[in-house]
């Protein structure tokens, strides 16, 4: 997968607890601590409100590159 780590994400997202990790494809990628459930994620944006994917333990690709470079960055 083609990952970009320079610039910003494409598409908008709400979370203040979500940290950008770079683009890989279509998606932009988060790690988002969700200190109110207390349980981290990875996020796969592909567009506006609900148009994402998450889940840690996923077998998604995209998913599975977005826990690698929250790992990579000292995020888990």
């Amino acid at each position: 997968m083609d990952i970009q780590l320079a610039g910003g994400p494409r598409y908008g997202n709400d979370c203040s607890e979500c940290t950008f990790l770079g683009q890989c494809g279509e998606y932009d990628l988060y790690f988002c601590t969700q200190s109110g459930v207390g349980i981290p994620t990875v996020i796969a944006r592909f567009g506006e409100g609900g148009d994402y994917l998450s889940g840690m333990n996923s077998d998604i690709p995209v998913l599975k590159t977005a826990k690698r470079l929250a790992r990579e960055r000292g995020l888990l």
